[in-house]
């Protein structure tokens, strides 16, 4: 397994889906200094090599984010 961890450097929003991966029509508040995980193994078997968009969570939520929003929003931690 390979995890790669994420800290968000600014708040922003993104869509929020239900526990079966539906859109509910809101948004969720990602806010800064939220750590956010990525199984890269699992992220290639899902959408076959970091494609466009990541799934990453926190334990308790997850959000699908495009790369160019990792960037953006996020930094990479050890």
């Amino acid at each position: 397994m390979s995890i790669v961890k994420f800290e968000c450097v600014k708040p922003f929003y993104v869509p929020k889906y239900d526990e079966y991966g539906f859109p509910t029509h809101e948004t969720m508040k990602i806010e800064k200094g939220e750590v956010f995980e990525c199984d890269t193994e699992i992220q290639e078997r899902m959408v076959g090599s970091w494609h466009d968009t990541l799934r990453i969570c926190d334990g308790n939520k997850w959000i699908e984010i495009t790369k160019e929003n990792v960037r953006a929003n996020f930094v990479e931690i050890e």
